[in-house]
């Protein structure tokens, strides 16, 4: 026996679906993206990667420490918030971005005025064509390019190539190829970056020498209680490999203490060597585990452009 709706009903059902569909867009354009989907907008690279949950250091009181009040002195930095609307320290939740050969891809989750982005991107000679923005970069030879990958979502890149940032419209479905940390923010590095050395700061070369013969590092920073932690886990090749490499990193954090006792001083809480001679390592298979407890001193000096 055939089924028979009457106008009533089928008007109720398609009332009904319309409603369910337009629930479920909501549901999915107001989430934010995670980190692992964000991760597959980027192009595919084993390169340098960075994650900051912006809101969560926001909300911790972080932000203002790493920030700091120099950036609102900057002229360029205070005309760019003036004619697009946009401030990282209040507009930003969270960015995640991958360094690539002299490139840089971004993906900023946060508040967006398209509209003046799209107005500032023209008054800088750049122009914007289906919301699709392209402008030259401040470095010669470099273009900026930017669109709106969701309503609450910037895809961004700096590169050579003014459509750069095409390469992030589409997701890849194959999933991260190791685990993404947990904290709030963090930065990975490949072996071949690792043995750039000579490119780290004064204080971390000797870590970064210890650390170049592995698969990768992970930095990741987040609370331990009451205060901030640097947490470091280092893939190696073999469970030999790694023993080696938690030997030399307590190495060398002893002949910096050392080296400091000698100038008859102590670590500094607001430097460096306040932070790198408080680290402790362990082993885990193949992988090496590192803490450091961060002073908040050494983020205070930070913001203030001392360390």
């Amino acid at each position: 026996m055939p089924l028979k709706l009457s106008r009533r009903r089928l008007g109720a059902l398609l009332a009904a679906a319309v409603a369910t569909l337009a629930l479920a867009w909501y549901l999915w354009t107001g989430r934010g993206l995670a980190p692992a989907e964000m991760l597959a907008h980027l192009p595919a690279a084993d390169s340098p990667l960075l994650f900051i949950d912006v809101g969560v250091l926001r909300q911790a009181g972080i932000l203002d420490l790493i920030a700091g009040s120099k950036a609102a002195e900057e002229s360029e930095y205070t005309a760019f918030v003036a004619r697009s609307g946009f401030d990282y320290r209040r507009d930003l939740d969270a960015v995640m971005a991958s360094f690539q050969g002299g490139q840089t891809f971004l993906i900023a989750r946060g508040r967006f005025d398209w509209r003046r982005l799209e107005a500032y991107a023209r008054e800088q000679g750049g122009s914007c064509e289906r919301s699709f923005c392209r402008l030259p970069a401040a470095t010669p030879g470099r273009r900026l390019s930017f669109f709106a990958l969701r309503r609450d979502t910037l895809a961004f890149a700096s590169s050579p190539n003014e459509w750069a940032a095409e390469q992030m419209r589409g997701a890849s479905r194959a999933g991260p190829r190791f685990a993404l940390p947990s904290e709030p923010a963090w930065l990975i590095l490949p072996g071949a970056t690792l043995r750039m050395s000579d490119a780290y700061p004064a204080g971390t070369r000797l870590f970064a020498k210890a650390l170049e013969n592995a698969e990768r590092v992970t930095l990741a920073a987040g609370r331990d209680g009451g205060r901030l932690r640097l947490r470091m886990e280092a893939a190696t090749h073999s469970e030999e490999d790694a023993v080696i490499l938690r030997a030399q990193l307590e190495k060398v954090t002893e002949v910096m203490t050392k080296f400091i006792s000698r100038l008859d001083q102590k670590p500094n809480p607001a430097d460096l060597s306040g932070v790198l001679t408080g680290g402790t390592f362990r082993r885990e298979g193949r992988r090496v585990v590192g803490t450091w407890p961060v002073p908040r001193e050494f983020l205070e000096a930070l913001s203030k452009g001392d360390s």
